[in-house]
């Protein structure tokens, strides 16, 4: 299944070093520094292999590094604020998340990299994953942003996905 959506990965090759993309290189936001950090929500959707469905609520928190005008680094932790059919989990991930400035105001993302996850409850284990997203997010001050994506942060080899949509807002220093 992971080889089906590897063919994004040319396409958001070709957007982020194509020559246009370079002619006019987006910019971090305004007034911010190298450093972010962001607080989010997910509604997290946890899919087992068996056919059992929960959807723990977690807090989600991102620190992340503007490496070079279309590229940051970004580390993120996760951990359950709700549990739901008696099962929550803690994450720890790091990706690279490639960015394109679409206005001013506006910037389109995606994310890649790896996620280690722990379920706790009746369904307990730690696996290690490739995760994947993408994203929009609005400069809503010289330093404050909001940001929407949706990131699946791993699929089983049982097939079990975990993945959601997340709200967060950030701020640059």
């Amino acid at each position: 299944m992971m080889r089906k959506h590897f063919f994004a990965l040319p396409i958001i090759a070709t957007i982020f070093l194509s020559p246009q993309a370079q002619a006019e290189p987006p910019s971090p936001p305004k007034g911010s520094d190298q450093f972010y950090g962001e607080l989010g929500y997910t509604p997290l959707n946890v899919r087992f292999f068996n056919g059992i469905n929960a959807k723990p609520d977690v807090a989600r928190m991102t620190l992340g590094w503007h490496v070079h005008q279309n590229l940051d680094v970004e580390v993120m932790g996760m951990s359950t604020l709700k549990k739901d059919k008696d099962i929550g989990l803690v994450m720890l991930g790091a990706y690279l998340k490639p960015r394109y400035s679409i206005s001013e105001e506006m910037t389109i993302f995606a994310k890649i990299g790896a996620s280690r996850i722990h379920l706790h409850s009746r369904a307990y284990g730690t696996s290690n994953r490739a995760s994947y997203g993408i994203g929009i997010q609005k400069t809503f001050g010289e330093n404050i942003y909001g940001q929407v994506d949706f990131t699946r942060y791993g699929i089983g080899k049982g097939r079990e996905a975990v993945q959601g949509f997340t709200v967060s807002i950030g701020k640059s220093f």
